[in-house]
């Protein structure tokens, strides 16, 4: 009597566990990339026509360019984290928080889309080229971080205080920081002359410069005389 109860009671299992695995299946699976014009980019750079796409398939590009094809969603690409160099210029991204993972990003090209906040980036500690250009950046903040930064294309957003450029001693390579309503370039101008290329003039630099008077000496009260400079 017992055999029979238990062979019952596996019979009546049976079907649950393989519900139960068609349910596990299809919810674990599906794309892993949200925007079918970044999935399309993505399988011809893997080769790959027909198939899901899986996560360990990406971890391994480490180049990437996908200009003008109108994405706007980047979910998906944060299992690209073997990419050194990423192109996604003139598309119509807003939300980058999805490359905040891709730690070994050296080149990284957004110009051209719709981006406001670029907190992720903060992330990228081994940038050494961006461009930003064409967005609607107004806070650069999170660029305080690249320490190891050469290469800077800002122009053309909503960018009115660059104190964050300031302890960025390798930022040698390029500045262009134009067509933003900057008035106090002083962040910049210990290092200003040795840039090798910049859109800074050097006459609105100065003019629009609201740098104070460095003095040779403190102020106070004096008993002898000095040359003060």
């Amino acid at each position: 009597m017992k055999y029979k109860k238990t062979k019952i009671s596996l019979l009546l299992l049976i079907p649950v566990l393989i519900f139960g695995w068609i349910l596990v299946f299809f919810v674990a699976s599906g794309p892993i990339i949200a925007d079918e014009n970044l999935e399309a980019a993505i399988r011809a750079e893997l080769n790959y026509e027909r198939g899901e796409i899986r996560a360990d398939q990406l971890v391994d590009i480490q180049e990437l360019r996908i200009r003008g094809m109108e994405v706007e969603s980047l979910e998906g690409i944060q299992h690209m984290t073997g990419l050194v160099s990423l192109d996604l210029r003139d598309n119509n991204i807003e939300d980058i928080s999805y490359l905040s993972e891709l730690t070994k990003l050296k080149n990284l090209n957004l110009r051209g889309n719709l981006i406001r906040d670029i907190e992720p980036i903060s992330n990228l500690e081994s940038l050494i080229e961006l461009n930003i250009r064409d967005n609607y950046i107004q806070d650069i903040s999170p660029l305080s971080s690249l320490y190891i930064l050469r290469d800077l294309n800002l122009r053309n957003n909503q960018v009115s205080d660059i104190e964050a450029l300031r302890d960025l001693e390798n930022l040698r390579d390029r500045l262009y920081l134009e067509g933003n309503p900057i008035t106090d370039f002083s962040p910049v101008l210990d290092y200003y002359d040795i840039i090798n290329e910049t859109d800074i003039d050097p006459g609105t630099f100065l003019e629009s410069s609201t740098l104070l008077p460095i003095f040779s000496h403190i102020g106070g009260f004096y008993f002898s005389e000095f040359e003060l400079e």
